[in-house]
């Protein structure tokens, strides 16, 4: 409060620091015009008592002398006018002062209030705090106020619900159908496959000359079915430095274990090359209903790369496990709170929550997170009548997603 303070009666200080310079500086001129006037008024009379080469003066002498001496008074007279004009302008403009620091003050104590109820804006207008503070905290701790139960049937009703996004009238702004291959996993798995039949003996003979032993599996079927995931070694047994082979672990190496780590970091490669991206507009409001959460719709694709993400249930669905970056941009309605959530499943993670304005406001917020095939991520308004979203063709409403890194590799 004291930086405010200071902020505040700075500019004052150094304005009242300059009235009283200029009016001293105005003072001085005016000391130092009359003096000079007095001493040439002296120095006129002592040449006035001087004896003349001439024996008497002339009357006409005496009243060029008495005219020049009327002419400087009278311009000592406009120039003490002048500085008391000026004197009294510095006067009004140092009472303008004292009533702008009265007002300033003012408006300090006015926020020192507001600062000790807790209150985090500068001002009261375009607020709305008619309501109680039992009522004005329930806008800040909806979130764990959440009806669990209802959040579980909200997501279920996402995998029940068929796809509305092609509404009527709405056309995505991308649509990379034509642009994304979509590879079977059978086919993935057959080329996998190949390509270890290629690669393994080369790595056997390779282990073999630089002293790595490997067992030779009985029977030995590259055409089997890959072993399950639980009995596969959880790494490549091998690492080289360009040179030479070494052993990972001690434990038995066999040549099935060579055939399957090969194939699996074939198709985890493959996979790892996959994108995932999302970016969607709400262009219409949406205002809360009392006890009854929303999940918010939306009816713009600005991008679906990777197609994971549902606009016509708000929904993204993730099928490429990894990290994963989230942000969401809301405006709010007029007189009205923003309350929206972004859920990881059933449970929310980060949450925007505003006061109630006559002004237009917009909140921001965003998470990364780890997520596993199948989980689903999505924005919640509150259960609240008093939260609303505002939306037009203006595109303030956005919600937006992309893999950071998968978990493949």
């Amino acid at each position: 409060m004291n930086c405010i303070q200071d902020q505040v009666q700075r500019p004052v200080l150094v304005e009242l620091q300059s009235v009283n310079m200029y009016a001293k500086l105005s003072i001085a001129i005016v000391l130092v015009v009359v003096l000079s006037s007095a001493d040439g008024v002296r120095r006129s009379r002592i040449r006035g008592r001087e004896p003349t080469p001439s024996s008497s003066q002339t009357n006409s002498q005496l009243s060029a002398q008495y005219d020049e001496l009327a002419s400087r008074f009278d311009i000592l007279q406009r120039q003490l006018d002048s500085a008391l004009a000026t004197i009294n302008r510095l006067s009004q403009s140092l009472s303008t002062l004292e009533e702008r620091d009265a007002e300033q003050t003012r408006l300090l104590s006015s926020v020192e209030e507001r600062l000790g109820e807790g209150c985090t804006c500068g001002g009261s207008e375009g607020r709305d705090n008619s309501g109680p503070p039992s009522e004005r905290n329930n806008m800040d701790g909806w979130v764990g106020q959440l009806d669990r139960e209802t959040v579980r049937e909200m997501r279920q009703s996402f995998n029940r619900r068929p796809s509305a996004d092609k509404n009527a009238g709405e056309e995505d702004t991308e649509d990379d159908s034509d642009n994304e291959v979509e590879i079977n996993p059978g086919v993935l798995d057959a080329i996998g496959k190949t390509f270890a039949d290629m690669m393994a003996p080369r790595v056997i003979e390779k282990a073999g000359r630089s002293g790595v032993s490997i067992v030779r599996s009985q029977g030995v079927n590259k055409t089997e079915p890959s072993a399950p995931e639980e009995s596969r070694p959880s790494r490549f047994p091998f690492h080289t430095d360009g040179k030479q082979l070494t052993v990972r672990n001690k434990r038995e190496i066999t040549e099935n274990d060579v055939y399957t780590q090969i194939e699996d970091t074939f198709t985890d490669l493959v996979k790892s090359n996959k994108k995932c991206a999302f970016s969607a507009i709400r262009t219409v409001p949406l205002l809360g209903i009392e006890n009854t959460p929303q999940a918010i719709t939306f009816q713009k694709n600005m991008a679906n790369k990777g197609k994971s993400f549902e606009r016509g249930k708000g929904v993204f669905t993730c099928k490429i496990p990894g990290i994963y970056y989230f942000s969401y941009t809301m405006r709010s309605y007029d007189e009205r709170h923003i309350g929206v959530a972004l859920m990881l499943n059933e449970s929310p993670v980060v949450a925007v929550t505003t006061d109630a304005s006559k002004r237009k406001v917009m909140q921001t917020q965003s998470s990364q997170l780890q997520l596993v095939e199948g989980d689903q991520v999505w924005l919640l308004l509150g259960p609240n009548n008093n939260f609303g979203i505002y939306g037009n063709d203006f595109n303030y409403n956005t919600f937006n997603g992309y893999l950071l890194y998968p978990n493949y590799i």
